[in-house]
């Protein structure tokens, strides 16, 4: 057999084709319009931020602005209460009565709890409280009283001349310490030398010690400043007693009247000087008179101490009048 050239052999079988691996999907391209309202949509987010922050901040603002128009008036409410008790305690302070006092002390415990730093109210209401048990008979326990009103001024690092001499009339009321008073009212003087009150509440200092000359010459300094003039003058006409110058007392009494025509202390005082001054029926008509005016008009005013005083007066012109003298002489030592 013959073989068969290499060119006629049979080829070889053929492999399938290898499968190329398929290609990712083409990315569908974005419409325009979508890739529009995508960038809108991310330029608004920062603006609706911004949008609540605003009514946030609004909100803060109106909630601020309504608790500052409420604390405003409220304070305006509170300081128009105060104003109110200044008016009507200084009214009453100036009547310088026991009665008067008392009211005006009221007021100025009313303007310390709305206001714990007033130093017009602590110093007044000191004031009150050494003058009321000092110079009235009253009760003794507002001497304890008027000394925290001293102590809540003096935390305020604030004074003036009549808390000064409240605190010279609480030591020598409270603790009869008449030295450290004198000192405390000296040393005021130097820096207010033409305060009538620091003055008086230093004549009565040295009145009260017995220092007679001084005390004469500070108390006429008090009277002529318009704010002490009465004290002052009252002042004057217990220490023209002490040296038995009626005639000078009366002056002084008179001139008292004067300035405040329905003081009550000086009423009374002004007709037991003219019964120390004598028996003259001139002397005993003006008692009586004073007597019927204190009656008639005062002794709402007036402390018990006062009253007992009008008694006394009451009882010595009954024993001066031979009709009357018995029951003068009962009324007296009752």
């Amino acid at each position: 057999t013959t073989s068969n050239p290499p060119s006629a052999r049979p080829a070889p079988a053929s492999q399938p084709p290898v499968a190329a691996p398929p290609r990712p999907a083409p990315a569908p391209r974005r419409r325009i319009a979508d890739r529009i309202l995508e960038m809108e949509a991310q330029q608004q987010k920062p603006k609706s931020r911004g949008i609540k922050f605003t009514i946030y901040m609004a909100a803060g603002l109106a909630v601020v602005l309504i608790i500052y128009i409420i604390y405003t008036w409220q304070a305006g409410l509170r300081q128009k209460e105060i104003n109110e008790h200044l008016q009507e305690g200084r009214t009453f302070f100036s009547k310088d009565t026991y009665s008067g006092y008392q009211k005006a002390l009221e007021h100025y415990r009313a303007i310390i709890k709305l206001d714990k730093e007033h130093l017009e109210a602590l110093a007044r209401a000191a004031f009150i409280c050494a003058v009321l048990p000092g110079e009235f008979g009253g009760d003794k326990t507002l001497l304890q009283e008027g000394s925290k009103y001293v102590h809540m001024a003096q935390a305020t690092d604030q004074s003036n001349t009549l808390l000064l001499s409240a605190r010279g009339l609480l030591l020598m009321y409270g603790s009869s310490n008449l030295n450290e008073a004198r000192h405390l009212l000296e040393e005021a003087l130097k820096q207010n030398p033409n305060s009538g009150v620091l003055h008086t509440t230093l004549g009565l200092v040295l009145l009260d010690k017995g220092d007679l000359s001084e005390a004469r010459e500070q108390l006429l300094e008090g009277t002529r400043q318009p704010e002490a003039m009465t004290r002052a003058l009252i002042g004057l006409g217990e220490y023209a007693w002490r040296r038995s110058m009626y005639r000078e007392a009366g002056q002084a009494l008179h001139r008292a009247l004067q300035s405040n025509p329905d003081h009550v202390k000086a009423t009374l005082y002004l007709a037991l000087n003219a019964l120390m001054w004598g028996r003259s029926e001139g002397k005993m008509k003006a008692a009586r008179q004073l007597l019927k005016k204190f009656h008639d008009k005062l002794a709402s005013e007036a402390s018990d101490l006062e009253k007992a005083h009008a008694e006394l007066i009451e009882a010595v012109l009954k024993m001066r009048e031979r009709r009357s003298r018995k029951a003068g002489l009962a009324k007296l030592q009752a």
